[in-house]
């Protein structure tokens, strides 16, 4: 089992991590990122049409 796991430090705990777990971390690191921007633009989005004159949040017409 010698050379399949190692000792990291994360937020001041020891961990023991398998050696294939920083190809996790990176999926799951890209994931947040993703949903991260994602939310950010909606945000966004929300906030132009929040500040539009045209803008009705009742109405059910789509442009």
């Amino acid at each position: 089992m010698q050379g399949l796991c190692q000792f990291v430090t994360i937020h001041g705990e020891m961990v023991l991590l398998k050696k294939y777990s920083s190809l996790n971390f990176a999926v799951a690191e890209e994931t947040s990122d993703v949903y991260r921007s994602t939310l950010a633009a909606m945000k966004a989005i929300r906030g132009f049409q929040n500040a539009s004159s045209t803008y009705n949040p009742l109405s059910f017409s789509s442009r």
